[in-house]
């Protein structure tokens, strides 16, 4: 799975992805192309570099010579499709020759640039072989043309040539034009093989400009967004302290409204959340998901501390899974998306999945069943798993968490929709009961719902 493939189907992962300032589009490219790795080693080495980058802008002189860089990559093209033509024998023409030459001349300016940058995977390599081929007259010109200096019998012929146009003779001038096309197109193939020699270094010229472009993109987002350095686990445990959800985080505080971070941790023993409707249960688990997301990417958490361990994948049923195309209602599409994941867990690779409301679409003492009952498979697994629910009466053994939910319920001052949020407690705590709190009145009574239905509701509830 690339990272391209993972944000269309997480919109938090687009959002922090969209948020990186990448200048170059080899850059942007690489950034898409990024595996989701399962390699501790690959992925600590690459949160080191982010980390080195952290430190080499943390001086203002450094900053200020990667400004300059960042001008340089904004203006830089992708050659790789050039590179391709080279090694598949074709002789290039001008514009092709100027891109190769313009490109290995930035590419030289930003080396001298990061000069005292003491990162040996963002080494630059040195394209001054490429340059002089394309450059033999040195004046380092962001243009291209079949210069003089590559052959004498060329400068001898456009002289010729040039003179011949004082003359009224049609013919010769025409013939001599001919000529020095000839000799320019042999120019050209000679160019040509001897920067084919040159393909290699090209593309790890290519991929290091990215790579820089890349890290330095993430090493300043994360230091202005405080996002950290995950830790990677063999312990079988996951925890976050002070987690949140970026884009949401960030529009709280467009508003100047605060985001309460969440702290949780949890094993291989099957996790249940219990909580009121708009407690957070469904953000929580986004939030979790997309942590597990940007560390397999080696992106760094929008937390305080995070430990993880590395999963297959991050398996995910949140919200409504109905399927028009295929004709299938909500619960039939979530129970084959619920079988998909059993039938992956139980090849024994671990997963990480994340269930929003299981079952909610059928009756609650099927609910209640079909809970259970994946509860006590998934135990058996080397899987992850968190689950929300409304149902009570779960018995299957299971770490049991509640979102504490309303503060001040003694206050019945009507409260907004936009206002719910600052009268929820969205921390977590265990919970030993089989039983879910009751707050659906409770909301509705604050959201200053009909009076009537709310009455009734309770007369039932006391049956």
């Amino acid at each position: 799975m690339t990272l391209k493939q993972a944000i269309e189907k997480h919109s938090g992962l687009s959002y922090v992805v969209n948020q990186l300032k990448i200048h170059s589009p080899m850059g942007r490219k690489a950034l898409l192309e990024t595996k989701f790795s399962k390699d501790a080693v690959c992925l600590k080495s690459q949160f080191e570099i982010i980390s080195a980058c952290q430190r080499y802008i943390s001086t203002n002189a450094n900053k200020k010579q990667l400004g300059k860089v960042f001008s340089i990559l904004e203006c830089i093209h992708d050659i790789s499709g050039t590179i391709k033509l080279l090694e598949n024998n074709n002789t290039l023409d001008d514009i092709s020759l100027f891109e190769i030459k313009s490109f290995s001349i930035s590419v030289s300016n930003i080396k001298s640039l990061l000069f005292d940058l003491d990162i040996k995977e963002l080494i630059i390599p040195d394209l001054d072989s490429v340059i002089s081929i394309l450059d033999p007259e040195k004046l380092q010109l962001n243009q291209f043309y079949i210069y003089s200096a590559y052959s004498k019998e060329l400068v001898k012929k456009r002289k010729q040539w040039e003179e011949s146009k004082g003359n009224n003779n049609e013919d010769l001038v025409n013939k001599l034009f001919l000529e020095c096309v000839a000799l320019e197109d042999e120019i050209r193939e000679e160019l040509s093989t001897k920067l084919r020699s040159q393909t290699m270094i090209l593309y790890d010229a290519i991929n290091t400009i990215s790579k820089i472009d890349i890290n330095f993109a993430k090493a300043i987002y994360f230091f202005n967004k405080r996002f950290s350095e995950p830790t990677i686990n063999n312990s079988d445990t996951i925890s976050y302290t002070k987690l949140v959800y970026p884009l949401l985080y960030d529009k709280f505080l467009e508003n100047y409204r605060t985001f309460q971070p969440i702290d949780i941790s949890f094993s291989l023993a099957p996790t249940l959340i219990t909580g009121a409707n708009m407690a957070g249960k469904t953000l929580l688990l986004k939030s979790i998901s997309l942590a597990q997301f940007l560390a397999q990417f080696a992106f760094f958490l929008p937390c305080e501390n995070a430990e993880i361990c590395l999963v297959e994948n991050v398996l995910i049923s949140i919200g409504d899974n109905q399927n028009e195309e295929e004709g299938l209602s909500s619960y039939a599409s979530e129970i084959l998306l619920l079988n998909d994941f059993i039938q992956k867990a139980k090849q024994g690779k671990k997963y990480l999945i994340l269930i929003d409301e299981l079952a909610r679409t059928t009756n609650p003492t099927e609910g209640v069943a079909i809970v259970d009952s994946y509860l006590k498979i998934i135990s058996k697994t080397n899987s992850f798993s968190i689950t929300t629910t409304h149902y009570s009466g779960i018995k299957t053994p299971c770490k049991r968490l509640r979102v504490k939910g309303f503060i001040n319920k003694e206050n019945k001052k009507m409260i907004s929709i936009k206002d719910i949020q600052g009268h929820i407690d969205y921390s977590l705590i265990e919970e030993k009961e089989e039983k879910v709190p009751n707050e659906a009145l409770n909301i509705a009574s604050l959201l200053n719902i009909d009076k009537e239905l709310i009455e009734e509701a309770k007369k039932l509830i006391k049956k």
